[in-house]
C-alpha cells in the first residue's frame, strides 16, 4: 500500500508504556499510526490530520479523555471521527455515559482483547476507506458531467460559428463526427424532423429515411412516461428559452436508452418558418452509473441498519432482485471445504444454476457463466484476508458484462463488511452473555468451599472464646481438619482452572517437552484418587502397555488426566471406570471410560467449549472449564481429543498425542501448504 493510502489512527495516552501495547497489537502495513502523551497533543494534530479513528485513554493529567474527545470533535477534520475510550479505572456505568456524551463510539476497559480491538479498529478503518472511494466517484461523476457540459457548449458554439459563415459542408462532417449523440432539427409546429444526423442510425436503429420527414416519429418514439415532459420543453422552446433536460426514448429494437436533449429555437437559413434545433446525447451508460452507485449507496446503508445476522443474510439475496437478477443466493464456506447454501430468493436452484467446479472462487476469483440467454455470476465474499463463501448472482433474460461483474463485486465487498459486523454483534453479545453466566457459576462455586470452611472456622474460635477447645477431641479435630483441607484442595482447584484458562486465552501456555513415560504417572493419578472413587462407589481398571514414550509435557498431561477422570467420577457415580494406554506406531493412544448418563450427539462439540457443560450446573458443580483446557493442552501437543458417547450407556473420551511434537507440526505444515 502507497503512502498516501495509509489509514491514520490516532494513539492517546498520556503512559509511553500503554502506548507501547496499543501501537503493537494494531500494527498493521495498511495503518498509519499516530502517538500522543497528553490532550493537548491530541487537539493540536486533529486540526491538520484527519483520522479513521480515535484510540483515548480516560485519565490523563492536565486534560482528561472526555474534555479531549470534544475538543477533536469540535475540529473540521475530525468532526465525525469514531473516538473509542480505552480506560483501566473508569468501568461504572456513569462514566461510560459520560464517555459517549463526549462523542466516542465505543468504551473498552483493560485488559482488552487484542482480537477485538483489531476487529473494531478494523471495521472503521474500512469505513473510512469507503466513504474516501464515494467521495472520490461523486467528484469523478461531477468532473463527467462538466466535461459534458463543457462539451455540449462547444459544439453548439461551433455550431453558431459554421451557421454563420454558410460553410454547410464542414458543419455536415462535424456533426457526422459526433460519437454518442444525434444532431437534429424539426418544424416548431410538428416537430416533424427536418435533419437528422447519421449518428441517429446506429442509437436509435431506425435509418435517417425512416425519420427524416415522417410526421409524428419524434413523438412515437418518445417513453411514455416523459412526452408530458417534452411538450413541455417543446412549448417552453417556441418561447425563445433554450431547453434541457433528460427523457427516455425507444429503440427500433424496443431498448429504453436515455438522451440528454438540449433545444433551442430557430429561424431557417431562407427566412422561413422557424424550427427548433437539438442536440440529443446518449447518457445511458451515464444514468446506469448513477443508478449503480446510488443503489450501493442505499444498499450500504439499509444493510448497516440491522446487525441480526439472519436479518443481514435475507436483506443481502433480497436487495439486487429483481432490478439486477432474477435470483440469487449465499453460500458458506464450511470447516470441511465445501460449500452450504444459507439463504436464497427467486426460483433459485442448487443444481441447474451454476456449475459444481468451485476452486477458482476458494482462490478468491469472481466467475461469470453465460446461459442460453442469461448469465451467473460467482462472487467471492471475503473479510481481509479469510474467504467466507460466495454469493451467486442469476438472470434468465441478460447477459452480465464486465461493468456487472464490477458492480456484483462492490455490493458483495459491502454485503461482506455487514456480515462481518453482524458476526462481531453476536459475538460480543455470545460473550456478555458467556460472561454473565460464568460470573454467576463461578460466584456459586467458589463460595461452595468457603462456606463450610468458614462453619469450620467459627465453631473452632467460638470454642476458644468459651474456653471450651480443650473438650475437643484429637479425632474430631482430625477430621475437621480433614474437612478444611479438602474444601481448601478444591478452591485451588478452582483457581487453577481460572488460571490456566487464563494463559490460554493470552496464548501463554509453554510447554516444558521432554522424553517422558507416562504410565507410572497415570498409576500415581489413579492411587491419588483412592478415596474419591471410594466415595462415589466407582471402581477403577487400568490397562497400560508398561511403556508408553513419547516428547510430552508430562505435567500437562498429568492435568489431562485428572481432568478427564475428574469429568468421569462426576458423572458416572455407581459406575466402573477403565483407563487404557497403549502405542499405535508413532503416536499413543489414550482414553478414560465411564459407564455413567452419558452425552447426547448434539452436545459432543459443544462441551469443550468454554463455560460448557454435558448437563444444567444445578445437577453438577464445576466452572465448566475442565474439557476446554484438555482440548487446548491436546492441541497444544498437536494431538487431537474426540469423544464416544450415548445416552445413559456412558462416555469414553479418546485422545491421541504424536510421540514427537516437532515431526507432528512439521507433518502439519507440509500438508496445510499443499494446494
Amino acid at each position: 500500500m502507497k503512502s498516501h493510502d495509509l489509514v491514520n489512527i490516532l494513539l492517546v495516552d498520556d503512559r509511553p508504556d500503554n502506548l507501547t501495547v496499543v501501537q503493537a497489537v494494531l500494527d498493521s502495513p495498511n495503518y498509519n499510526l499516530i502517538l500522543a502523551n497528553s490532550g493537548f497533543e491530541a487537539v493540536e494534530l486533529s486540526k491538520k490530520t484527519d483520522f479513521a479513528a480515535v484510540l483515548l485513554d480516560v485519565q490523563m493529567p492536565g486534560k482528561d479523555g472526555f474534555q479531549t474527545a470534544k475538543e477533536i470533535r469540535e475540529q473540521p477534520l475530525c468532526r465525525n471521527v469514531p473516538i473509542i475510550f480505552v480506560t483501566a479505572i473508569y468501568g461504572d456505568e456513569i462514566y461510560a455515559n459520560m464517555g459517549y456524551d463526549a462523542g466516542a463510539v465505543d468504551y473498552i476497559f483493560k485488559p482488552f482483547n487484542p482480537h477485538v480491538l483489531r476487529s473494531k479498529v478494523s471495521v472503521f478503518a474500512e469505513l473510512y476507506l469507503k466513504s474516501k472511494k464515494l467521495i472520490l466517484h461523486q467528484e469523478l461523476l461531477r468532473e463527467v458531467e462538466r466535461k459534458e457540459r463543457a462539451r455540449e457548449m462547444a459544439e453548439v458554439h461551433l455550431r453558431g460559428i459554421k451557421r454563420e459563415n454558410s460553410l454547410q459542408q464542414k458543419y455536415i462532417d462535424l456533426v457526422n463526427s459526433i460519437d454518442h449523440c444525434i444532431i437534429w432539427a424539426a418544424d416548431a409546429e410538428t416537430m416533424t424532423f427536418t435533419f437528422m444526423s447519421p449518428k441517429s442510425e446506429e442509437l436509435t436503429g431506425f435509418k435517417i429515411s425512416e425519420s427524416v420527414g415522417v410526421a409524428g416519429f419524434c413523438l412515437s418514439r418518445l417513453h411514455a412516461d416523459d412526452k408530458e415532459l417534452f411538450f413541455t420543453a417543446a412549448a417552453n422552446t417556441r418561447q425563445g428559452q433554450e431547453v434541457s433536460f433528460e427523457h427516455r426514448c425507444i429503440t427500433k429494437t424496443g431498448k429504453v436508452i436515455w438522451l440528454k436533449t438540449t433545444m433551442r429555437l430557430a429561424r431557417t437559413e431562407n427566412g422561413g418558418s422557424e424550427e427548433i434545433h437539438g442536440m440529443s446525447v446518449d447518457i445511458t451508460d451515464l444514468r446506469a452509473s448513477e443508478e449503480l452507485l446510488r443503489f450501493l449507496a442505499d444498499a450500504g446503508t439499509q444493510l448497516a441498519q440491522s446487525l441480526s445476522y439472519d436479518v443481514t443474510i435475507k436483506e443481502i439475496v433480497e436487495l439486487a432482485v429483481p432490478d439486477y437478477a432474477t435470483s440469487a443466493a449465499i453460500y458458506n464456506l464450511e470447516e470441511n471445504g465445501e460449500f452450504k447454501k444459507i439463504a436464497a430468493t427467486g426460483d433459485f436452484q442448487d443444481d441447474k444454476n451454476f456449475p459444481n467446479q468451485l476452486d477458482s472462487i476458494k482462490n478468491g476469483k469472481s466467475q461469470l457463466y453465460h446461459l442460453t440467454s442469461g448469465s451467473i455470476a460467482l462472487i467471492p465474499m471475503a473479510t481481509r484476508t479469510n474467504l467466507h463463501g460466495f454469493i451467486t448472482f442469476i438472470s434468465k433474460n441478460r447477459r452480465y458484462k464486465k461493468s456487472d461483474m464490477i458492480f456484483f463485486e462492490d455490493f458483495t465487498r459491502r454485503s461482506s463488511l455487514a456480515l462481518e459486523n453482524a458476526t462481531l454483534y453476536k459475538q460480543a453479545q455470545e460473550a456478555i452473555h458467556a460472561k454473565d453466566e460464568f460470573l454467576s457459576i463461578a460466584s456459586h462455586e467458589l463460595r461452595t468451599p468457603l462456606t463450610p470452611l468458614k462453619i469450620q472456622f467459627q465453631t473452632m474460635t467460638k470454642l476458644i472464646n468459651e474456653g471450651k477447645f480443650n473438650t475437643v477431641t484429637p479425632e474430631r479435630l482430625g477430621k475437621m481438619l480433614v474437612r478444611s483441607d479438602r474444601q481448601l484442595d478444591r478452591l485451588n482447584d478452582l483457581i487453577e482452572d481460572l488460571l490456566n484458562v487464563s494463559r490460554i486465552n493470552l496464548k501463554r501456555m509453554n510447554l516444558n517437552l521432554k522424553k517422558v513415560n507416562v504410565v507410572p504417572m497415570i498409576r500415581d493419578v489413579a492411587e491419588q484418587f483412592k478415596d474419591q472413587l471410594l466415595e462415589a462407589g466407582c471402581t477403577l481398571t487400568l490397562d497400560l502397555e508398561p511403556q508408553i514414550v513419547g516428547n510430552w509435557d508430562i505435567f500437562k498431561i498429568e492435568q489431562v488426566i485428572i481432568n478427564l477422570l475428574t469429568n468421569a467420577i462426576k458423572y458416572g457415580r455407581g459406575k466402573p471406570i477403565h483407563i487404557h494406554g497403549d502405542s499405535k506406531g508413532d503416536t499413543g493412544y489414550f482414553y478414560v471410560k465411564d459407564g455413567g448418563i452419558g452425552i447426547d450427539e448434539k452436545d459432543q462439540e459443544r462441551i469443550f467449549g468454554l463455560f460448557e457443560r454435558a448437563v444444567s450446573p444445578q445437577h453438577c458443580g464445576g466452572l465448566g472449564l475442565g474439557l476446554y483446557i484438555v482440548k487446548n493442552i491436546i492441541q497444544e501437543h498437536k494431538g487431537r481429543i474426540y469423544i464416544e458417547s450415548k445416552l445413559e450407556k456412558g462416555s469414553k473420551f479418546v485422545f491421541e498425542l504424536p510421540k514427537n511434537l516437532e515431526t507432528a507440526k512439521q507433518e502439519r505444515e507440509f500438508h496445510e501448504a499443499r494446494p
